[in-house]
């Protein structure tokens, strides 16, 4: 474990010493990190001394609180994807922090999503196995749904609906082709949307969600998503969804379109820069 531990730590601090060498080269104006693990502080502090803001857009949950409380202060600029975490930093008095939302990889040029028979997937799940979830989805009838996700679920009482692990690359391909995606936040503690929000809303398919504050900030609740709060209001919604195509189709139009003009990474990257100018 120690030699591990070693070689681990000399291919981060050389990985360190190379990029220290590529930014002094290039000169950027500022250096964007997407949790950055393997970035030193004296790296980000180098960065600093020539001139280069420094950005963390971090995407992970409160269950690495302690991880967050050592790095935000490493960087001009801290920007969480949950409300709630934000608040929590900015009530302990750091002023580099700042809210900005996940975003769903959509070009002005993508064509708009199609209906119809090629919506193979009545009810769809992309996730692990947990015996909670198993629960909840016996509530819907088991030949509606279809599962993505982790082999556990080869041994639940809905192994017959298991399709085997999601395709690298494949969660589009997937949501395109479903009705109505279900989706449960892994964290308890939060506000966040995660991001098969907005993968299930680039797809245009009905997104059915646990209520989040931030996701009902971003899309308009009983339009554009529908959530619950209950596994008795999970099953009403999901069955009420089955029979409705006409409604999962407006549904997942409408946040489609939402998110084409509000949610997408150009937008986000232009909130960024907002922020650090």
């Amino acid at each position: 474990i120690t030699t591990v531990l070693n070689n681990r730590d000399y291919a981060t601090q050389r990985l360190n010493d190379r990029f220290r060498k590529f930014i002094k080269a290039i000169k950027p104006s500022w250096l964007l990190a997407i949790k950055g693990e393997t970035l030193l502080p004296e790296t980000l502090e180098f960065a600093r001394k020539e001139g280069i803001k420094t950005v963390n857009w971090f995407p992970d949950s409160f269950r690495v609180k302690e991880h967050i409380l050592k790095v935000v202060n490493d960087y001009d600029f801290f920007i969480h994807y949950d409300s709630l975490v934000c608040e929590y930093l900015q009530k302990r008095r750091f002023r580099n922090v700042s809210y900005l939302p996940y975003a769903a990889d959509l070009l002005p040029s993508d064509p708009d999503p199609v209906y119809g028979s090629s919506r193979i997937y009545p009810v769809s799940f992309i996730g692990n196995f947990f015996p909670s979830r198993e629960k909840l989805f016996r509530r819907v009838t088991s030949a509606e749904v279809f599962i993505w996700g982790n082999e556990p679920w080869k041994k639940s009482s809905l192994s017959g609906r298991y399709q085997g692990v999601c395709p690298f690359g494949g969660v589009n391909d997937i949501l395109s082709k479903t009705k109505v995606s279900i989706n449960l936040h892994y964290a308890k503690r939060s506000n966040g949307a995660n991001l098969r929000v907005f993968e299930t809303a680039r797809a245009g398919a009905c997104l059915l969600t646990d209520r989040k504050k931030d996701v009902e900030n971003l899309y308009t609740r009983g339009e554009e998503i529908i959530t619950y709060e209950s596994p008795t209001e999970f099953e009403s919604k999901a069955k009420y969804l089955l029979g409705n195509s006409n409604l999962t189709q407006k549904v997942g139009m409408r946040a489609f379109l939402r998110t084409k003009n509000e949610h997408t990474y150009v937008h986000r990257i232009r909130a960024i820069l907002n922020t650090i100018r």
